[in-house]
């Protein structure tokens, strides 16, 4: 177990990731995610296609920050799909965990 009192807000940065998954993403949007997530010591930076990958080696050299590549997403295309009953509305993406939570 982690005791977060014993913690920096440094280090608890590390228990995070941070990332930016639209797929409409700019280059000016990963470069600002990848900004974020050096600024709070991040985990991990997460972003929604491998051909942002170049400019996120880039923007992270020199960290330990981990970097991940979305290959898809299931939940978000069940979103946007008007035959699922769960289905949230397409222009609010961030209640994603809300709508996978109520489909299981």
């Amino acid at each position: 177990m982690v005791d977060l009192s014993k913690m920096t807000k440094w280090d608890m940065g590390k228990l995070f990731d941070f990332s930016v998954l639209p797929k409409q993403s700019t280059e000016a949007d990963i470069r600002r995610g990848c900004q974020i997530a050096k600024e709070y010591n991040c985990k991990a930076f997460c972003f929604s296609s491998s051909e942002w990958t170049p400019i996120v080696a880039e923007e992270l050299k020199g960290t330990d920050i981990m970097v991940g590549s979305a290959i898809g997403f299931l939940v978000m295309d069940c979103m946007s799909r008007p035959d699922m009953p769960s289905a949230a509305p397409a222009s609010t993406p961030n209640t994603v965990l809300g709508t996978l939570a109520s489909t299981i």
